[in-house]
């Protein structure tokens, strides 16, 4: 199911993450985002994968397990509303964490390069 750019907008707004910014503001960022469904049981990407994507929860529920040689060192629960996967672009590394589907998941997503320059632009995004 495809979310409409006042779905997005409202769902941006909601979020810590956008609310220094102006509608126009919010609009342009919710304009960039691109829908993604993950059915349940999938990997979304695991530790050691290239960190390609700011995500955003529309619906659904998903386990974020952090890992670190190899062992899973916490866990808790993504659900709608949730952002997850800035901080492995923002550090150019590659992700510490495998996220996967509890069960059939729709994501909002940024391309790093859109994330990127989003943060680049809108001071109230780099500081949150």
């Amino acid at each position: 199911m495809l979310t409409s750019l006042p779905e997005r907008v409202a769902q941006l707004k909601e979020m810590a993450l956008f609310r220094g910014l102006s509608e126009a503001q919010v609009e342009e960022i919710a304009a960039r985002l691109q829908d993604y469904m993950l059915p349940a049981n999938k990997l979304l990407y695991g530790p050691g994968d290239r960190a390609e994507n700011f995500y955003v929860v529309v619906s659904g529920r998903l386990l974020h397990q952090d890992v670190a040689d190899g062992q899973r060192t916490g866990e808790y629960l993504l659900e709608p509303g949730d952002p997850f996967g800035a901080e492995a672009l923002l550090a150019e590394t590659e992700r510490q964490a495998a996220v996967s589907a509890l069960k059939d998941t729709q994501l909002l997503y940024l391309t790093r390069r859109d994330f990127l320059a989003i943060v680049a632009n809108y001071r109230a995004v780099a500081e949150s």
